[in-house]
């Protein structure tokens, strides 16, 4: 049985004028194969169209699938790697925590104190000489004027970091690893 359809047979309809791509067999007796239908002409793809051989509406649905696979592809890569590097993406982020460019480091026997500066704000992170065993790391920062920022933790390579904001004013920066400290007087005016 023949459709009566003239994009049933596979003849691409895309434009307003569908009579001109029908063929006239098809037209002679039956009008209603041979109708404009803007409705359908619009929605209706060939493969020609889309630059495949397959059904109508193959190529937008690959492109669609093929993005979601990449995307898909992407996060479980990036998820392998956290899991897999844990102590190296830790250690290239424990001391980069502080917003801004580093303008310091303040050594001292067990470890040293890095002090980083930007937008006003002064942020400051102790980090062991010898890093690997649990030790209690602390740093803090005083503006002047101000009442300083403490923080301390149990940790293998650095204390959690400290920020305050100083504007233009001068900084007081203390770091301790285990026993070692480091006390800087008023520093970055």
């Amino acid at each position: 049985m023949t459709p009566s359809w003239p994009w049933a047979a596979g003849t691409p309809v895309s434009g307003a004028s569908s009579s001109a791509r029908t063929s006239p067999r098809r037209c002679e007796g039956n009008h209603s194969a041979c109708a404009v239908r803007p409705y359908i002409s619009t929605a209706i793809v060939s493969a020609a169209d889309v630059g495949g051989a397959g059904t109508v509406g193959t190529g937008a649905r690959s492109v669609t699938v093929r993005r979601l696979m990449l995307g898909l592809v992407v996060t479980i890569v990036s998820a392998l790697l956290a899991v897999v590097a844990p102590g190296s993406a830790h250690a290239a982020t424990s001391a980069g925590s502080c917003p801004g460019r580093k303008v310091r480091t303040l050594p001292f026997s067990t470890g040293s104190v890095l002090v980083y500066k930007g937008s006003g704000y002064v942020c400051a992170v102790t980090v062991q000489k010898n890093p690997g065993t649990k030790r209690l790391i602390s740093v803090s920062v005083q503006a002047r004027g101000h009442v300083a920022v403490s923080k301390s933790r149990k940790h293998t390579r650095s204390s959690p970091p400290a920020r305050v904001y100083a504007g233009h004013r001068c900084v007081r920066v203390t770091g301790a690893v285990a026993g070692g400290s480091y006390r800087s007087g008023w520093i970055l005016c």
